[in-house]
């Protein structure tokens, strides 16, 4: 007979990395007395399903734009969201091909001009990217060399055997995961033309177990669990 775990934790891609290894840390100085469980999705996924205020999770953590629908329908405990950093767009190429600049526009510029295919998502990262590379005038030279995929780590793992020359966009933690896997972070696109999500974590009001629920949403604010976010890609700015 399975046991259910005491704080079921749905988490967005871009936090996934960050709260794996923040979990750990918190059970080791608990002594693994406390049971976790994380499920991940499209953000927007999770939040329709914590709208539909009958889901059997304890804690979401989601694009801050995200938790506050979930605050104003009245699905979270009475207990304030905590601010977990913020997630960049980046660049990424396969580990066998050299490195590509997108630090300034005239470099990315170059890059996109440049590369053999460019993969993007089908989520608001891909979407994004498409209008700078519109802005930047570029569809009509590149749109054939676009492929989109449904999630970041389908890109990864295309760009992983792609052809010489492909460059992936996406958000930094999901570069970064597969930095021992063959995938080789390039840097953030430039601040004009970049979107920073900051991302928050939250109880859900029909959190089992709301007390540690709280311990754990409580240790979220602490140095170590921050190092553990940053290491993922996460960077903790107010």
């Amino acid at each position: 007979m399975s046991v259910s775990p005491d704080i079921v934790i749905a988490s967005a891609g871009s936090t996934l990395f960050g709260v794996r290894a923040a979990a750990s840390a918190w059970q080791k100085s608990i002594d693994n007395a406390v049971t976790i469980s994380i499920i991940t999705d499209h953000g927007h996924l999770l939040m329709q399903q914590a709208l539909a205020g009958t889901w059997d999770v304890g804690m979401v953590m989601l694009p801050a734009d995200m938790i506050r629908p979930l605050q104003d329908e009245g699905c979270l405990a009475p207990v304030e969201p905590v601010h977990l950093g913020s997630v960049c767009i980046g660049a990424a190429v396969s580990t066998a091909t050299g490195r590509a600049g997108v630090a300034d526009i005239p470099a990315l510029t170059h890059a996109l001009r440049e590369a053999s295919e460019i993969m993007l998502t089908l989520v608001p990262t891909g979407d994004h990217m498409m209008k700078v590379i519109t802005g930047l005038g570029l569809l009509p030279v590149v749109e054939s060399k676009i492929k989109r995929f449904d999630k970041s780590v389908e890109v990864n793992r295309y760009l992983v055997t792609a052809p010489a020359g492909a460059l992936a966009f996406g958000p930094a933690t999901e570069i970064l995961a597969w930095s021992d896997r063959g995938v080789t972070w390039c840097g953030a696109i430039p601040p004009a033309l970049q979107v920073v999500l900051p991302y928050e974590a939250a109880i859900l009001k029909n959190a089992r177990d709301k007390q540690n629920a709280q311990a754990f949403l409580a240790y979220l604010t602490t140095e170590e669990s921050r190092e553990c976010f940053a290491q993922s890609g996460v960077e903790y700015k107010r």
